[in-house]
Parts: C-alpha cells; sequence; structure tokens
C-alpha cells in the first residue's frame, strides 16, 4: 500500500509580513513514526522545500494521523537578510491532515493536538475532513448545519465502536512488574537480550526496586500504583554500548512469545542520553516518555523491542513493558493478582 501524502500550499513570509523568496523552508517528524495503513517507518528525514519569487511554497507531506500514535512536524525557514546574512526562521509546528491541498498558515496557527493514541488522531482527522468539506459548501451557499452535525455524530459513533472493538486489552507479558526473584533473591527481568550478528552492541540489565538510588527521580513516580506498594512495579535497568562498529542494535525478548497481529510497549520509559531508539521512537532524555507503543504482524517470531544504542554506556529505564495481542494504542489492562500472567509475588 502507498503512503499517502497531503499537499500543503501557502506565502512564506517573515516576521515583518513580507513574503520571503528563495528561502528554504524545512519539515521535520517530531520522531520516527509508523504509519497505520502500510506499516511503513517514517524516519526524521527533513523535508525541504525552496519558496517562489513571491513566496508561495508546495510541499507533499505524510499526515500525522495516519500514525500509530501522536506526531508533528517542527516547521523553520533558511534565509539571507538584506545584507546577505544567513537567517533562520522557527515557524513551530503543524500536523498535516488527512484532506488537502491544506493552508500553511491556517495549519501553523492551528497548533498541534495532543491526541490519545491513534483513536483519537483518527476522530481528530474526520471531523477536520467533513468540518474542511462543509466549509467548501458554505462558500457557495449550501451550508447544511444539520447535515453537518448529523455527519460528524456518524463519525463519532464509529468512532467509539472501534474503540470498544478494540478494549479490553490484556498484558500477556509474564512477571510484566519484574517481582520475581530468582534463587539468590535477586529480582528477575521479563525480558531477554538478543543481538544480531551485524552488531557489536554489548547489553546487559538489572531490576532495581522502587526505592533504588539508581533510579531517576522523573521515573520513579512510575513504580507506585496509586501509592501502594502492594502494587508496586520495579524499574529494569537496561545499558548498552554501540561498540566500536555495527549497528548498535538489539533486540528485548518476551518470555511469553505472541504471534500474529500484536502490540508491545512500556507504561514509561526514559533514557540517559537522547539518540537511543525504542521500536523506531526516539526518545528524548530528560522526560518520561509515557505508553511507549509499537504495533506489527509477525509470524515468524516475536522480536517485542528493537533497541539502537548510539553511544557507550547509554541507559534506559523501564517500567511496566507489556506484550498484548491485536492492535491497540495505550497500555493495556495489567492483571495484579493472576499469577498465569504475572506470578505476583
Amino acid at each position: 500500500m502507498a503512503l499517502q501524502t497531503t499537499t500543503l500550499q501557502g506565502i512564506l513570509r517573515g516576521p515583518d509580513g513580507v513574503a520571503l523568496s528563495g528561502a528554504t523552508l524545512r519539515f521535520v517528524l517530531s520522531h520516527t513514526a509508523a504509519d497505520v495503513g502500510s506499516n511503513t517507518a517514517l524516519v526524521r528525514t527533513p523535508v525541504d522545500v525552496v519558496s517562489g519569487n513571491d513566496g508561495s511554497v508546495a510541499v507533499d507531506l505524510w499526515p500525522n494521523a495516519n500514525g500509530f500514535e501522536n506526531t508533528h512536524y517542527d516547521v523553520r525557514a533558511y534565509a539571507n537578510d538584506e545584507n546577505g546574512k544567513a537567517v533562520t526562521y522557527e515557524f513551530g509546528k503543524l500536523q498535516v491532515p488527512e484532506v488537502g491541498p491544506a493552508d500553511l498558515a491556517e495549519l501553523l496557527g492551528a497548533g498541534v493536538l495532543r491526541a490519545q493514541g491513534v483513536e483519537g488522531q483518527v476522530l481528530d482527522a474526520a471531523v477536520r475532513a467533513e468540518m474542511a468539506a462543509q466549509s467548501a459548501r458554505a462558500s457557495a451557499n449550501e451550508i447544511d448545519v444539520g447535515s453537518l452535525e448529523g455527519r460528524l455524530e456518524d463519525r463519532v459513533d464509529a468512532f467509539a465502536d472501534g474503540a470498544r472493538a478494540e478494549y479490553p486489552a490484556v498484558n500477556l507479558l509474564r512477571n510484566a512488574r519484574a517481582l520475581d526473584t530468582d534463587s539468590n533473591g535477586g529480582f528477575v527481568s521479563p525480558l531477554g537480550i538478543y543481538v544480531p550478528n551485524d552488531s557489536e552492541a554489548v547489553v546487559t540489565q538489572r531490576v532495581l526496586a522502587p526505592d533504588h538510588a539508581d533510579i531517576p527521580a522523573e521515573i520513579a513516580g512510575f513504580t507506585q500504583n496509586a501509592g501502594t506498594p502492594k502494587y508496586s512495579f520495579n524499574v529494569i535497568e537496561i545499558t548498552g554500548s554501540k561498540g566500536a562498529s555495527g549497528s548498535g542494535r538489539a533486540t528485548l525478548l518476551p518470555n511469553r512469545p505472541v504471534r500474529g497481529v500484536h502490540s508491545s510497549g512500556f507504561i514509561a520509559a526514559q533514557v540517559s542520553a537522547s539518540g537511543i531508539s525504542v521500536n523506531y521512537h526516539d526518545l528524548d532524555a530528560g522526560m518520561v516518555h509515557e505508553d511507549v507503543v509499537w504495533s506489527e504482524t509477525r509470524f515468524a517470531h516475536i522480536d517485542a523491542f528493537r533497541i539502537v544504542f548510539t553511544g557507550n554506556n547509554q541507559k534506559i529505564w523501564v517500567v511496566g513493558p507489556w506484550v498484548s495481542a491485536g492492535k491497540v494504542s495505550r497500555s493495556p489492562l495489567f492483571l495484579m493478582h493472576d499469577t498465569y500472567f504475572l506470578n505476583q509475588t
């Protein structure tokens, strides 16, 4: 299935309102994404377009609503001032709709919507599409308010039906809270480590209790369930080094594989340095990434979490890894007391 794109067009203007001719307008995805329809990975390769003599620009971009999670484009322009000095203009962020052509200025003015996963994005895209169609009719004096409300209602109902059909999803990963212990009393990770032949990555892991001094303060808040120690999660600390050469790739394997259409992710994750990616998601340092999710279809074997290390002694702290059957967009149900799923201690 070919990757869908939407045309953006408009006039590129500087802060003073003057059209910028011959300037380079650059669009960069906020982070690596995957297309729902084609399951194609989209990397953060800049998309550049040069404005015409009148400042006009037109560019085809992938619609953000077609991804598995919320993304946006960072937009900036590069030009020369009247003295020939290079100038950078920060235009902010935008999200590309599914229906085009779309006006560049309107999208920049609309800001970025923080949708809750792909269902919220699909709903928002449906509403935008219907309103855009009605807006076009309004220019011909054919607007029908009742029809607009009815169509939006139908789309909302369809969205709700889809969401209900998707849930409940249940975490199938044993020992997901990393509470199991070995014969020496040490905590056991629910994940195994595999390093491909073309990678020289060196990867180790250890499980830390919630009060361990090595846990960053940002992610420590995700180790407790409503402040109840009985429902606490341990933190899995994964340390990796790329090595002298190779791809720096490593894979974390679940001890309970799920074949076919499945999803995997973490309740929360934090990295020690930017440049580390998990399941094609670039994780920024200094913040906690909630509901890191990846969905795919595999029948040969299950990889679960693909990690790429770009340096040495890089760390990832993970709370609540999970694997579920089906395609979901947020963390599934964690069963706290069923030993079949979680081996509660």
